[in-house]
C-alpha cells in the first residue's frame, strides 16, 4: 500500500515517542557523531579511551538507537537494558522500552516485543502517547496472526483516544480512521464479510484524502466480491474503474469485473473486459508494473481455458502463444507452452505439438533446476508422456497408411454370385 498522511501517521508517532526525549536535549543529530563503523569497531568504541571520545555528547538512548539502526540488536537490547536498570529519567526508560520492543520485533522474536509493550502500559498506564503504543501492539498481534487480538487492540486504540479528551481527538484522528480501517480489515481477513464491507462503507463516507479513499474503496470492493453481491459488485468495479484510472489497483478491479459478468452470463463482455486487460502495458518504472503483470496473467489464462474447454483451439492457441511472451520465467512460461502443445495436438498439428513438449523437456534438462519448481518436474513428467502418446499414434498412422496402400484396388464392383 502506498505511503500516504493516513498510513504513514503512525511511524512518524513511533519514531517520535522513541526519540523524543533523546533529542530534547542535544542539538546535534546523532549521525552527525556517531562513528561510522563496522559491528568489531562498534564493539571497540563502547570500551575504553578512545571509546569514550567517540561517544562524547551521545546519550544512552542515541547509542541504542543506533545500534538499532545498523542491525546490531545485541548491542541495541544491551544498551536499551541498561537504561531500564539504571537510574535514569523515567522519560528516558518509556523511550527505552518502545526501542526496546522495535529491536525485538525486528530480531523476529515478536512475542517478547509484545511482551515488552505491555510491561510499557503496566508501567505507564498514563501515558500521552497510549493511543500509538496500543495500535504498535495491534500490528503486531497481527503480526503474529492473532487476528481477534488484533482487532481487540484497535477498538482499544479508538476508546483510548475517545476517553484522552477532546482536546486529543483533532490530534488522533487520523490515528483514529487508521484504526478503523484496521479493523475492517481485520473482519476481512477472518472472512467476516457482510461486517467488513459495512465498516469500510462507514469509512468512505468520512472526509479522507484521495489515496486514502481509493484504498478503502478498494477494500469495500474486494469484501463485495466475497460476500456474492454480484449485481452491487459489478457496479462499484465500474465506479472505481472511472474515479480511478490510472489506479494501482486497476488490473485486479478489471480482472474482478470479467470475473462479475461471467457469473452474470455476460459472456461477451466478460471477454472484452479480458482483453481489455490483456492489453494494458504498464511502463517497467511504476511500482504497478507487476500487479499489472500478475493480473494480465490470470486474465489471459482465464480467457485462453475458456476458448480451449469451448472447443475453440484456434484462439486459445493464439491467446496462449501471446502468454508466452508476457513473463520469460520457465515458472510461467514452461506451462503456457505446454498448453500450445496440447491446442497443437487438438488441431491436429502433431508435429507443432511435438517441437513443443520437446522444448519444454530440453529447457528443464538444461536450463531449470526443478528442485525450486516441483511443479515444473510434474509438467516434465507430463510433456514426457505427450510425446510418447504422439509416438505411437505416428507409428499406429504410419502402419495404418501402409496397409491401405497395400490393399488391391478394383476396377469394378464384382457382381455376387447367383
Amino acid at each position: 500500500m502506498r505511503k500516504t498522511l493516513l498510513t504513514t501517521l503512525l511511524a512518524l508517532g513511533m519514531a517520535a515517542v522513541a526519540f523524543a526525549a533523546a533529542s530534547s536535549d542535544h542539538n546535534t543529530h546523532a549521525e552527525a557523531v556517531l562513528p561510522k563503523a563496522d559491528e568489531g569497531e562498534i564493539q571497540d568504541s563502547v570500551h575504553g579511551e578512545d571509546g569514550r571520545k567517540a561517544w562524547h555528547g551521545v546519550s544512552p538512548l542515541e547509542k541504542a538507537a543506533f545500534f538499532n539502526q545498523q542491525e546490531d540488536y545485541i548491542l541495541a537490547e544491551r544498551t536499551y537494558i541498561q537504561i531500564l536498570e539504571s537510574n535514569s529519567d523515567p522519560e528516558d526508560k518509556k523511550s527505552a522500552l518502545i526501542g526496546l520492543a522495535e529491536v525485538y520485533r525486528n530480531r523476529g522474536t515478536i512475542t517478547k516485543a509484545v511482551d515488552t509493550l505491555e510491561n510499557f502500559l503496566r508501567a505507564f498506564p498514563d501515558v500521552d502517547d497510549r493511543p500509538e503504543i496500543l495500535f504498535r501492539l495491534g500490528e503486531f498481534y497481527r503480526e503474529m496472526d492473532l487476528e481477534e487480538e488484533s482487532i481487540g487492540m484497535y477498538y482499544r486504540v479508538l476508546n483510548s483516544i475517545v476517553v484522552s479528551g477532546e482536546s486529543n481527538l483533532k490530534k488522533y484522528l487520523g490515528l483514529a480512521r487508521l484504526a478503523q480501517f484496521e479493523i475492517a480489515r481485520g473482519h476481512y481477513e477472518q472472512a467476516e464479510y457482510e461486517r467488513a464491507y459495512l465498516l469500510f462503507d462507514r469509512i468512505e463516507l468520512l472526509e479522507l484524502n484521495p489515496v486514502d479513499r481509493e484504498t478503502v474503496f478498494y477494500y469495500k470492493i474486494l469484501a463485495t466480491v466475497k460476500s456474492g453481491h454480484h449485481e452491487k459488485e459489478l457496479a462499484l468495479l465500474r465506479r472505481f474503474a472511472q474515479d480511478y484510472p490510472e489506479s494501482e489497483f486497476l488490473p485486479e478491479i478489471i480482472y474482478l469485473e470479467a470475473e462479475a459478468l461471467y457469473r452474470l452470463k455476460r459472456n461477451e463482455e466478460s471477454e472484452e473486459a479480458l482483453m481489455r486487460l490483456l492489453e494494458m502495458v504498464g511502463p517497467p518504472e511504476k511500482d504497478s508494473s507487476k500487479r499489472s503483470l500478475f493480473w494480465r496473467q490470470q486474465a489471459g489464462n482465464r480467457l485462453a481455458n475458456r476458448y480451449y474447454d469451448d472447443g475453440n483451439f484456434i484462439l486459445a492457441l493464439r491467446i496462449y502463444q501471446g502468454m508466452a511472451a508476457i513473463d520469460s520465467k520457465p515458472s510461467w512460461q514452461l506451462p503456457v507452452i505446454y498448453q500450445i502443445g496440447l491446442c497443437f495436438e487438438k488441431l491436429s498439428m502433431n508435429e507443432r505439438a511435438i517441437e513443443s513438449y520437446m522444448y519444454i523437456n530440453d529447457q528443464l534438462e538444461k536450463h531449470v533446476d526443478t528442485t525450486d519448481f516441483p511443479s515444473l518436474a510434474n509438467l516434465g513428467e507430463s510433456a514426457s508422456w505427450r510425446l510418447e502418446l504422439l509416438s505411437w499414434k505416428g507409428e499406429l498412422g504410419a502402419k495404418v497408411d501402409q496397409l491401405v496402400m497395400e490393399m488391391p484396388s478394383f476396377d469394378r464392383i464384382i457382381e455376387p454370385e447367383t
